[in-house]
């Protein structure tokens, strides 16, 4: 679901700019993210997915949802952090800095009962 306000702006910018909106064409398959944000139990943001470049000399900060209270992991690239749900489920870490790589890494995400996958992740500029 698009946000009205984004669609809005959008539009408002493009009639200001001379250019056409068309929300008919559809996006391509391999630009479409499959889960969403928030789901029932674990989940990442979908700022993270695989495939993604993560930005080198940088702390990497990740974060999702689980259940309120639920222990949370991320193991990536030899680098293991645990963080713990707040009350509203969120939960954030931060894993220390790393330089950059030319082969893909997997990235772990642990809850209590769900494991998250996201593969050939690098480290480099974004």
């Amino acid at each position: 679901m698009i946000n009205r306000f984004f669609v809005s702006s959008l539009t408002s910018l493009s009639l200001f700019f001379g250019a056409s909106v068309s929300w008919s064409q559809k996006m391509p398959r391999e630009n479409v993210v499959e889960f969403p944000a928030k789901t029932e139990g674990l989940s990442a943001s979908n700022v993270f997915q695989s495939g993604m470049v993560l930005q080198r000399d940088k702390p990497i900060k990740i974060w999702g949802w689980a259940g309120a209270g639920e222990k949370v992991s991320v193991s990536f690239a030899g680098q293991l952090e645990e963080a713990k749900a707040d009350s509203k489920g969120v939960w954030k870490l931060s894993l220390p800095a790393m330089g950059a790589n030319s082969e893909g890494q997997v990235m772990t995400v642990k809850g209590a009962n769900k494991t998250l996958t996201l593969e050939n992740i690098l480290i480099g500029d974004v």
